[in-house]
């Protein structure tokens, strides 16, 4: 955003992310999509977003309001030092404190806190409506909450499941935690404008248990980069003698379920088989508890004379650079509603994609829209590793279809953003 803006007689957008800052939290570019959609539509924006302590900051396109959380602060201090300090338990006794008295989202006092802020209070003047976003879905508490507290009506954007396949394992594991967090989901959502989700499986599963919200909810997906965000490679990368393998973004630390097993027990079947791969890198930072499974495949596939490499977490704009120079991309979601922001990323550079999901997953369902995908059903109790030949196949050749759906646009989504704030009459 290089130009100027005046926004002394607009009516302002609250927004509040919590998240916001965090270059390791992808949340970060669907929020940064908002913003550049209404700056660009003409308002004032507000974020909310937690730090170290309570201050406003003055932004070309509105302000940045911190308020402190210093819950987050200690987590994630005690995170950093683990491996200094040679010992996990403070950050286990932390953790534990955490999830008897805030359970399930640490956030819970930090959300309270937004609720009376004095700064937050200032800037509600000429405040049309106020965005949350998830997770952590305490966003969506502190916009209830101000909503309530100064009838300013709010919209909340899950982008990812409150309850419906939650990322938190308690809301599972336990049957009171999952009531108790479903009367707040309830209570919230109800009051809610208008709801957005990220695919139709989630509009799906929240309209099953919530059917009063039918009318609410709104399918607004993530974006592949806009034209300026990403520029097509000039090296032709099937040129290269060496058969190059991307995977971007983490394991365990995007969902428990996702192992690295899941994704490379198949692919080493066929590796082992017709030797066709060079290197295989995984672009990202890997977990604790990652790490012995990496070295456990890289053990096996050095074998079979295919280097396998970790290397760390890149930018945005660096990201697009490696993956322009592989010949396929690899992508794992073990959900059913999700689809990772890393997927339309993959979209826009127009390589073949090998999926590793389940049978009917929202990604799974997206194979309509997408020919460069190539689908293998992770929990099929026959294996059939056709799909996996096949990717391999394209990726040697070059030999494949693509497409780059028009929906999953900036320009498509934003206006589906803009036109869904205007019809509720509320700015």
């Amino acid at each position: 955003m290089d130009k100027e803006y005046h926004f002394s007689n607009r009516k302002k957008i609250l927004v509040i992310a919590p998240f916001w800052g965090r270059t390791d939290h992808v949340g970060v570019y669907r929020v940064e999509r908002f913003l550049r959609w209404l700056v660009d539509d003409g308002y004032s924006v507000v974020i909310v977003t937690s730090g170290s302590k309570d201050q406003i900051i003055e932004e070309i396109w509105g302000k940045r309001i911190i308020i402190r959380d210093l819950i987050s602060i200690i987590t994630e201090f005690l995170i950093s030092s683990a491996e200094k300090i040679r010992t996990k338990f403070f950050l286990y006794v932390w953790n534990t404190l955490i999830m008897f008295f805030l359970p399930p989202d640490e956030t819970r006092l930090w959300a309270g806190r937004v609720a009376k802020n004095k700064l937050v209070k200032n800037e509600l003047g000429n405040c049309g409506i106020i965005i949350s976003s998830s997770p952590p879905h305490s966003s969506h508490l502190a916009a209830y909450n101000l909503s309530k507290n100064y009838n300013i009506p709010y919209i909340v954007d899950l982008r990812d499941g409150w309850l419906d396949e939650p990322l938190k394992p308690i809301l599972t594991m336990s049957r009171i935690r999952n009531w108790f967090e479903s009367n707040i989901e309830k209570k919230i959502l109800s009051k809610a404008r208008r709801i957005f989700v990220t695919s139709n499986e989630w509009e799906s599963l929240l309209k099953s248990r919530l059917k009063e919200l039918s009318e609410k909810i709104c399918v607004l997906t993530n974006a592949y980069p806009s034209v300026k965000q990403c520029k097509e490679s000039e090296q032709n990368s099937h040129d290269s003698k060496i058969l190059r393998l991307i995977y971007a973004g983490r394991f365990t630390g995007s969902r428990y379920s996702q192992t690295l097993d899941r994704l490379f027990e198949p692919i080493y079947g066929v590796i082992t088989k017709s030797n066709k791969c060079g290197e295989i890198i995984l672009l990202g930072d890997l977990k604790r508890k990652d790490i012995p499974k990496f070295k456990y495949w890289k053990e096996n596939l050095d074998r079979v004379k295919v280097k396998m490499i970790n290397k760390p977490r890149v930018s945005r704009e660096k990201l697009f650079e490696h993956l322009l120079s592989a010949q396929g991309l690899l992508l794992l979601s073990i959900s059913l509603a999700s689809i990772p922001s890393k997927l339309y990323e993959y979209i826009y550079t127009k390589k073949p994609i090998l999926a590793v999901t389940l049978k009917n997953s929202a990604v799974w369902n997206l194979a309509d829209k997408l020919p460069q995908m190539f689908l293998y059903d992770c929990d099929a109790k026959e294996k059939d590793y056709t799909a996996i030949i096949n990717f391999f196949e394209a990726c040697e050749t070059g030999n494949y279809e693509y497409r780059i759906p028009n929906e999953f646009s900036e320009e498509y989504l934003g206006s589906i953003f803009l036109e869904e704030l205007k019809n509720e009459n509320s700015i």
